[in-house]
């Protein structure tokens, strides 16, 4: 460049809305709540699709919060959904107080909205998937890990039921 040329700058882009990048697809975690256990699974709005993780440890259904906050910092989900345990009827049922309490804790903590959905059978779906699935390989040991997977699992199906419901919403 010559002393007295000025260096010039490339003209700006004008900005494009129809060119531009589409938002990140909203991921929503989604948690099983039990006393002992609690099952986990992520699910992406855009493409309708949910997926079991590894539950999270818990003690008198408080659950290890270190934990928890790896597994929201990892996925960051813009919503939580939360299993609702009700009575075949719709009534609460004894668990149901424990779940939305557990909602709230996690809501306050970790500034995301928190959704409960309704987990009548979602247990037993997961405990059919799963024997099915391991029909040819009985023992105690396979009953240990179906037990331990089965609350993942029944997180997945909640979350599939949130997509599935806000699909067009």
């Amino acid at each position: 460049m010559k002393p007295n040329e000025r260096m010039q700058t490339p003209p700006r882009p004008t900005p494009n809305p129809q060119n531009a990048p589409a938002p990140p697809a909203a991921r929503v975690l989604g948690f099983d709540f039990g006393m002992k256990r609690i099952g986990a699974a992520t699910g992406n709005r855009a493409s309708g699709t949910s997926q079991a993780l590894a539950g999270l440890a818990a003690k008198n259904g408080t659950p290890n919060w270190h934990e928890m906050e790896h597994l929201i910092a990892q996925w960051q989900p813009t919503t939580l959904v939360v299993g609702l345990p009700l009575h075949l009827d719709g009534g609460d049922s004894a668990m149901a107080a424990r779940a939305r309490q557990f909602g709230e804790l996690v809501r306050r903590r970790f500034a995301v909205e928190v959704v409960f959905v309704d987990e009548r059978l979602t247990t037993a779906a997961a405990e059919t998937l799963l024997t099915q699935a391991h029909a040819a390989t009985p023992g105690k040991a396979l009953h240990r890990k179906r037990r331990k997977f089965r609350d993942s699992l029944a997180a997945e199906l909640l979350v599939q039921t949130y997509l599935e419901k806000h699909r067009n919403v």
